[in-house]
């Protein structure tokens, strides 16, 4: 696949905009596990009271599974919000034509969050592994092709 200069810069600017408007529902998506962890803390701090006449949770149940709530919500949160931050680092590297590899690392992250991560990811992927995308990373110019 060949593309002219003007094809490339219209490319990399187009994918870094995305790059931007789709950090935005992965940051939003890793606030749903906030649920999780203030069920959690509230079952580690006991504010979970048993309802009379009704026999208590065996000794520790209630510190066990919170502590799984809280362990679990905040690995999903940090994951979530880490990717979407990168997400959001890469569009800005893209529109600066920096951090080459970087960019090319967080694609193949995003290609796991199928399915528009997965098509956002090999379309970065495509199109990073051009050697003349490559050269304006590192600071080329890069003269269209003679005709």
């Amino acid at each position: 696949m060949t593309l002219t200069p003007a094809d490339e810069e219209k490319y990399l600017t187009v994918l870094s905009i995305i790059h931007y408007v789709m950090a935005v529902p992965v940051i939003l998506i890793g606030c749903f596990p906030l649920i999780h962890l203030t069920v959690g803390l509230g079952m580690l701090f006991g504010d979970f009271p048993v309802q009379p006449g009704s026999a208590p949770p065996p000794e520790g149940l209630f510190g066990m599974v919170g502590g799984m709530f809280v362990a679990i919500a905040s690995i999903l949160i940090v994951i979530f919000w880490g990717v979407g931050a990168s997400m959001i680092v890469v569009g800005r590297s893209l529109a600066k034509r920096r951090f080459h590899t970087f960019c090319l690392v967080v694609a193949f992250l995003e290609a796991l969050f199928a399915p528009l991560g997965t098509i956002l990811g090999l379309l970065t992927i495509i199109l990073l592994l051009q050697r003349s995308v490559r050269a304006r990373f590192e600071g080329e110019v890069v003269d269209p092709p003679p005709a």
